[in-house]
């Protein structure tokens, strides 16, 4: 039983940002719903946004959400595009 929760967790560790949607992650319904009203489905498409875009792209998101997100993309060594950063 032990042996199979440490495999679990090397294969959690070791997923792609595009492998971990955000339905896996523990978002807030608001925050989720919201994200998700952007197409944004994984934690890869999440960084390819500033911090300061997402609230331009949608009005209604505030301040907490922004940093549930930015927390839960830390939590997984990732995190918003800087502003100096272009997209690929």
């Amino acid at each position: 039983m032990e042996s199979e929760n440490i495999y679990k967790f090397k294969r959690e560790i070791q997923k792609k940002p595009s492998e971990i949607l955000l339905a896996d992650c523990e978002f807030s319904i608001r925050a989720y719903q919201s994200l998700k009203g952007l197409n944004i489905t994984n934690l890869e498409e999440l960084t390819n946004f500033t911090e300061e875009e997402l609230p331009i792209l949608l009005p209604f998101i505030n301040q907490r959400t922004i940093k549930e997100a930015k927390e839960i993309l830390v939590k997984h060594g990732l995190d918003f595009r800087r502003l100096d950063t272009k997209i690929d």
